[in-house]
C-alpha cells in the first residue's frame, strides 16, 4: 500500500511538472503567436478584471439608449482580422469589425434580461484569442437613473443600521472598504449599544459617477436616545460616501467625516473630511453649443460663453484672452479636485479626443477657474456635463 502511495505520488509530481512546463510554453507561445483582447469597456465600465458574478448596467451607462463595448485587441504574429461577441455564453457569435486592434459593438438592451457575454479576436491565420482570458459573468440591465440606485442603497444601509441589524448592513460595505473595516463593525455595534431609537434622515444631494465608482454627496439629520442618562441626541450636517459596484450591487467603499454610522468611534473608520463644496451644477450642451461659467448659462449658438463644442473637429475650444482648458484626468469625481493649476501654460486653447468621464480646468477669460465633467453624450450631442465654479479667482475649488 505504501508503494503504491509513493508511486502515486511521483506520478502525480511528473504530470503536474509536464502541466505546469505546458502551461507555460502555452503561455509563451499565445504571447508570440495568438491575438490577445487586451481590455473591454461595457459603456465607461472597464471589465477586463472583475470579479463578479452579476454586472448591473443602469442609464448612466447607455449612451443614445444603446449599450457601447469597446474592445482593444493586442495581435499575435498575423494582422487581426475580426472580433467576435456572444450574449449567451458561446452559444452563439456576432461578428464584429475590427481596426487598428479597437472593435466598436453598439445594441439595444433589454431590460432585465440576463446576457453572458463572452469576447474573442480573430486573426488572418484563423489563431483565436482565448475567451477563458476573460471574466465570465452575467450581465443584467435596470432602466433606472444612477440617482435612483443611489437612493436605493442608501435607503437599505439606513434601514439596516436603524434596525440594528449589523449582517445585514455590513452586507453594504465594499471588501475593498478603504477604512478599517473591522473597526467599522466594532463601531456600529458600539452605536447599537450606547443609542437606542437611533433615527436618520438622509437626503442625496448630489451624484456624481465615474466607472465603476460613485461619489454620493448627503445632508442628514442623526437623532437617537443615550442608554445610560436618558438624553436624547442630535446631529445634521453634510457628507459624503463612495460607492463601488461590487458583487451585483453598490456598496460603500468610503465614508467621509463627518461619519453618519459608527459615530461612537468615528475616527476609526474615515477616509479624510467632507469639503463644504462649491455646488456641483450640470448642463446640457447642444450641438456647438457653449456655456458661460459666471452664470451657469448654455447658448446653443456657439458663439458666447467661457468655453465651446466643436461636435465637426470633437474639440473643446475657449473665448477671450488669457482664457484655456487642460485635462485632470480621465477618472475620478469633481469632488476629488479641491485645486487647479494657476500656471497658464498649463492651459490650452483648445484641446480634444474627448470621452465620458474626462475632467477638465478651465482659466476662465475673467480671471475665474472652473473645473467641468463630460457626464455623458460624448460623440454624439447633447452633451451632459457637471461643473464647479469658483467666483472669487482663487485656485480653491472646495
Amino acid at each position: 500500500m505504501k508503494r503504491l502511495f509513493v508511486g502515486i505520488s511521483l506520478v502525480l509530481v511528473l504530470s503536474a511538472y509536464n502541466f505546469e512546463a505546458q502551461a507555460k510554453w502555452w503561455i509563451f507561445g499565445k504571447a508570440e503567436d495568438v491575438p490577445e483582447i487586451t481590455s473591454i469597456f461595457i459603456g465607461s465600465l472597464e471589465i477586463t478584471n472583475i470579479s463578479a458574478d452579476e454586472l448591473i448596467l443602469d442609464k448612466s451607462n447607455l449612451e443614445a439608449d444603446d449599450i457601447v463595448i469597446k474592445g482593444f485587441a493586442a495581435k499575435g504574429e498575423a494582422p487581426l482580422a475580426m472580433a467576435k461577441i456572444s450574449f449567451d455564453g458561446g452559444g452563439t457569435w456576432v461578428d464584429v469589425n475590427i481596426k487598428g486592434g479597437t472593435f466598436i459593438y453598439r445594441f439595444a438592451i433589454e431590460e432585465n434580461e440576463e446576457y453572458r457575454p463572452q469576447f474573442k479576436v480573430i486573426d488572418t491565420a484563423g489563431k483565436e484569442s482565448d475567451v477563458r482570458d476573460l471574466p465570465q459573468f452575467t450581465l443584467i440591465y435596470r432602466a433606472v437613473s444612477m440617482q435612483e440606485v443611489v437612493e436605493e442603497v442608501k435607503q437599505a444601509i439606513v434601514d439596516a443600521y436603524v434596525s440594528e441589524n449589523l449582517a445585514r448592513f455590513m452586507s453594504y460595505v465594499s471588501d475593498s472598504f478603504t477604512g478599517d473595516v473591522f473597526a467599522l463593525e466594532e463601531a456600529v455595534q458600539s452605536d447599537f449599544t450606547i443609542y437606542d431609537n437611533m433615527n436618520v434622515d438622509v437626503t442625496i444631494q448630489q451624484v456624481d459617477k465615474s466607472g465603476d465608482r460613485v461619489n454620493a454627496d448627503f445632508t442628514y439629520e442623526w437623532s437617537a436616545i443615550e442608554t445610560s442618562t436618558g438624553s436624547i441626541v442630535n446631529d445634521s450636517g453634510r457628507s459624503s460616501f463612495i460607492f463601488v459596484q461590487e458583487q451585483g450591487s453598490y456598496k460603500v467603499l468610503t465614508m467621509a467625516c463627518p461619519i453618519l454610522f459608527g459615530m461612537s468611534e468615528a475616527s476609526e473608520i474615515s477616509t479624510g473630511f467632507y469639503h463644504s463644496s462649491l455646488p456641483i451644477q450640470t448642463a446640457s450642451i447642444n450641438d456647438g453649443g457653449s456655456i458661460d461659467f459666471t452664470t451657469g448659462s448654455v447658448d446653443p449658438s456657439g458663439t458666447t460663453g467661457d468655453i465651446q463644442y466643436d461636435s465637426a473637429s470633437g474639440l473643446w475650444h475657449v473665448a477671450g484672452s488669457g482664457a484655456g482648458l487642460y485635462e485632470l484626468s480621465c477618472f475620478g469625481t469633481l469632488g476629488e479636485y479641491t485645486t487647479v493649476s494657476s500656471e497658464s501654460s498649463s492651459y490650452l486653447s483648445a484641446i480634444g479626443a474627448i470621452s465620458n468621464g474626462q475632467i477638465y480646468a478651465v482659466m476662465c477669460a475673467n480671471g475665474n477657474y472652473a473645473i467641468f465633467k463630460i457626464v455623458s453624450g460624448a460623440g454624439t450631442p447633447p452633451l451632459s456635463i457637471g461643473y464647479k465654479y469658483q467666483p472669487n479667482g482663487s485656485t480653491n475649488l472646495p
